[in-house]
């Protein structure tokens, strides 16, 4: 003999005189749970492939917003001031790119500044160097002449002192 397994429910009719009884075989009675068992399972399992592609996109948007900030990082290591991040969303890696660009755009600015202060600086050493040596030459010159003029002057000295005894010599003949 085979036995099956049933649920059982009665009902008591006492108007009538009689009692209803009815059996299920439980493979049947639970074949509802069953399939709705399998449609959870598989409910589940394409929530979490959804999950997971999710996931899967917006790390990788992620990953290449950040890549992106690391390459114009390096750039900017590099001295160049001219590359920017590009904005492409309106999260925080959108606001950290957008003032990331500000902060370059006042590097930037900052820099030229300093170079043109820089020019401005070496214009004036330069100018000021010509100074130097001009007066330096100045210097080199009017020694020269003081010198010249001083063997003169003792040139001069001589010669008068040459002419008063000459003079001298000729008021006692």
């Amino acid at each position: 003999t085979n036995r099956v397994n049933v649920l059982g429910i009665s009902q008591c009719l006492p108007e009538e005189g009689i009692v209803i009884i009815n059996e299920v075989d439980t493979d049947e009675a639970y074949a509802f749970f069953a399939d709705l068992k399998k449609s959870v399972l598989i409910l589940g399992f394409a929530v979490v492939l959804a999950f997971i592609g999710v996931v899967y996109v917006a790390s990788r948007r992620f990953l290449k917003s950040v890549s992106t900030l690391t390459q114009v990082s390096k750039s900017v290591s590099e001295g160049n001031f001219a590359v920017r991040v590009p904005v492409t969303s309106g999260d925080e890696i959108g606001y950290f790119s957008r003032v990331f660009n500000g902060m370059l755009e006042h590097i930037q600015k900052m820099k030229g500044e300093e170079e043109k202060r820089v020019k401005l600086l070496e214009a004036t050493i330069a100018e000021k160097k010509l100074q130097e040596e001009f007066l330096q030459k100045s210097r080199e010159r009017t020694q020269k002449i003081l010198d010249e003029t001083q063997k003169l002057k003792e040139k001069a000295e001589a010669e008068n002192i040459e002419y008063e005894k000459q003079a001298k010599a000729l008021q006692t003949t």
